[in-house]
């Protein structure tokens, strides 16, 4: 019995030693890729008629299929691209519970400066998908 518990315990160790090394390392950029897939996910069950982005597509036709959104500058609308996110079915207009929102999961002056142009990182992302469908 006391072995099956070693080997249990030794197996969630290395499962969250794997997980700590992709998030601080992103090695074959893993992290994008299952951040963009948890948002995209997101989206398609929470925003009507979302469809995630090709990610096939090679990166002249994603760089010329880029939308031009009013909320976002030229490089959140290509990081949002690049991760798979079709940026064309994002809301063109912020409600005030949007932001509200945004706030608390962000924090203020980070939400000013993303609004002023500041990309945000893919854990940002993650952290406020949630406000997008306030």
């Amino acid at each position: 019995m006391k072995k099956i518990i070693k080997i249990i315990l030794l197996i969630m160790f290395l499962f969250v030693v794997c997980l700590a090394a992709v998030l601080i390392f992103n090695p074959f950029d893993l992290r994008n890729k299952i951040i963009s897939s948890v948002v995209n996910n997101y989206l398609q069950n929470n925003l009507k008629d979302y469809q995630p982005a090709n990610s096939n597509e090679d990166a002249n036709s994603s760089a010329a299929s880029i939308v031009d959104n009013p909320l976002l500058s030229d490089q959140q609308e290509k990081m949002l691209t690049d991760m798979g996110v079709d940026v064309s079915k994002l809301p063109t207009e912020v409600t005030p519970e949007m932001q509200t929102c945004a706030v608390e999961k962000l924090g203020e002056a980070r939400v000013l400066a993303i609004i002023n142009g500041a990309t945000p990182n893919p854990i940002e992302i993650l952290k406020a998908k949630e406000c997008l469908n306030k």
